[in-house]
């Protein structure tokens, strides 16, 4: 989705960064702007969004499950605001968005405005959970402020289609799209792709899709026996 929002815009990043290890559990896609501020992607899409048990609750998004060593593992909460605060401490502003598939609970949709957060809003006990995991009041609402929840997006399959007719729409080959997906792939899988720190440029993506890459014309093609050569005259204008 950013790369093609990439090519849309040529001018938006600097460079984008697939499983960016230095931003916690906002490391799905980071991208740094021409601004110089971060934009961060984490993707959590479900195999059952429209289960009765599979909506986003305050529960599912604050649950602690103990860990090996009898202590409390972090909640979901937990990790992506230590991963809001070690983007930002890199010294820009992040604007974060946790993708899914999901829907919300009606207890989680009625304290979303565009997609943050409202914390006043957020009934008891659930705030004094959240504020009690996060820290405090002034921290929750600093992450919730920076965070967009992009929830109900289509499934993956549906998903990739309406990328794939963006992506044809601005001139690429139907044959550049497996290619830039098999790229992708590449570069989550392979540490520091493409090197030497796996900052993806614009021309990296541009490249893994054949964008508009000059084709050799074909040498393979026969003359007519009445061709006749072009006259001195036509032939020094054109070259002049």
């Amino acid at each position: 989705d950013l790369f093609v929002e990439w090519l849309e815009h040529s001018e938006r990043y600097v460079w984008v960064r697939l499983e960016c290890d230095d931003t916690g559990a906002l490391d799905d896609v980071v991208a740094r702007t021409s601004s110089g501020s971060f934009e961060s992607r984490q993707v959590k899409f479900s195999t059952a969004p429209e289960s009765p048990d599979d909506p986003w609750t305050w529960e599912a998004l604050t649950l602690r499950e103990p860990g090996s060593k009898g202590t409390l593992k972090r909640s979901l909460l937990m990790k992506w605001a230590d991963g809001y605060d070690q983007t930002t401490a890199q010294g820009s502003d992040c604007h974060a968005q946790i993708v899914t598939n999901r829907l919300a609970a009606p207890e989680l949709a009625a304290v979303l405005s565009t997609g943050h957060v409202q914390l006043a809003l957020v009934p008891e006990p659930h705030r004094a959970g959240i504020i009690s995991q996060l820290g405090d009041e002034v921290r929750a609402r600093r992450f919730f402020d920076a965070v967009e929840f992009v929830l109900g997006q289509p499934s993956y399959e549906d998903y990739e289609e309406r990328l794939r007719k963006r992506f044809i729409s601005l001139g690429g080959l139907d044959s550049g799209w497996p290619e830039l997906k098999d790229r992708v792939r590449s570069w989550v899988r392979k540490r520091n792709q493409p090197p030497p720190d796996g900052a993806i440029s614009l021309q990296h993506v541009r490249s893994a899709a054949g964008w508009r890459e000059l084709q050799s014309l074909d040498q393979d093609f026969v003359v007519p026996r009445d061709y006749v050569l072009p006259s001195v005259r036509f032939h020094d204008s054109l070259l002049a």
